[in-house]
């Protein structure tokens, strides 16, 4: 759907809808220099161990 009326937007339940929460974060640009890094460093690479052994 290309630019929607607010009717159209209001009947499809899966139209994304942005909180009244979230706003801009006015970010410095070194603050924005320090972001980048730090969120391509977040790859959700899972912690891997063995599973341990239950007694019976």
């Amino acid at each position: 759907m290309i630019n929607p009326s607010l009717e159209e937007k209001k009947k499809d339940s899966l139209y994304p809808i942005t909180d009244s929460l979230m706003g801009p974060l006015n970010l410095t640009n070194g603050e924005i220099e320090d972001l980048v890094p730090f969120l391509k460093a977040l790859n959700g690479t899972k912690y891997k161990m063995e599973m341990p052994s239950v007694p019976n």
